[in-house]
Order: C-alpha cells, then structure tokens, then sequence
C-alpha cells in the first residue's frame, strides 16, 4: 500500500549458484529506499547470494525494481511491483444509504 514499507529479497544466481559478496545498484521507477530516501541503493548480497531492500511510495501506481551487477553492469532481474491506496485485504465494501440524508424522489421525476 502507498506510504507502507515493504521490503523484498533479491536472489542473484548464476546458473543455480548463488553470487555472495556481490554489489548490486538498485533502482526504483516509483517510491524510494527507506535507507536513503533516494531511487537507488546499493546493496551486498550474502551467502546465499540474496540482499534486502525496502520501500515505500507515496502515491498510487506501478513501480519496476530493476537490480544491477556494479562490476559489469549488467541487469541481474528486474520486477514489476503496484503501490495502490486503502487497505491490502479489503475484499468489499458496503455501502448503506441513511435515511436523513436520502430524500424521496417527488412523484413524477
């Protein structure tokens, strides 16, 4: 949701080998990184050639994550992700006209 944190793992492999110690440059179309505020972070990964990063946006509407290789510049993976407003799980919502303030149509219209 819009103005919420989220954070999402980054698994780099190669073949199916994970790539540990490798920084990558992440970038972000929409919203920032809750580390620096800005549309990039840098990031290492780890053993199992996963890293973390999180954001946010404050506006509604559709954000690619793209995580680069800062050795050689080439685009690891990259995802589509959607910021949308009100509530994550709403299935529904009901609306109830209230009596004061839903007139009678005069007879007629």
């Amino acid at each position: 949701p819009v103005n919420t944190p989220s954070t999402f793992t980054i698994t780099y492999t190669v073949g199916s080998v994970p790539q540990a110690g490798k920084t990558l440059t992440v970038a972000l179309t929409r919203g920032t990184f809750t580390s620096n505020g800005l549309t990039t972070a840098s990031v290492t990964t780890n053993g199992s050639g996963q890293a973390q990063v999180t954001l946010s946006s404050p506006t509604a509407g559709t954000a690619t994550l793209t995580a680069i290789d800062a050795a050689d510049s080439s685009v690891v993976g990259s995802t589509t992700l959607q910021y949308f407003s009100g509530a994550a799980n709403a299935a529904k919502i009901t609306l109830s006209p209230s009596i004061t303030s839903v007139g009678v149509n005069p007879a007629g219209t």
